[in-house]
């Protein structure tokens, strides 16, 4: 199967496109705990907003979770700025 189209792809994308560039938390939930963003989601997270994003997440037994994108995603694909 493809990726699909995720809420959290989906929200940054249009925020990304009504000119926001700066993120600084996202939260994610869904019908069955937990509920984490999918590898596509996460490339996309890294690709907008970096490892210092706090990605909020419905926890088990439906409890807040919080970790950093770079907990989440340790050995992401990034564009390398050239010095």
């Amino acid at each position: 199967y493809t990726p699909t189209c995720c809420a959290e792809r989906v929200a940054i994308f249009s925020a990304v496109a009504e000119g926001e560039r700066r993120f600084s938390a996202i939260a994610v939930a869904g019908d069955s705990a937990p509920c984490m963003p999918c590898g596509v989601c996460r490339q996309v997270m890294c690709e907008f907003c970096g490892d210092g994003l706090a990605v909020i997440y419905e926890g088990e037994g439906g409890e807040a979770m919080c970790l950093t994108l770079g907990e989440l995603l340790p050995h992401s694909f990034r564009l390398e700025e050239k010095k």
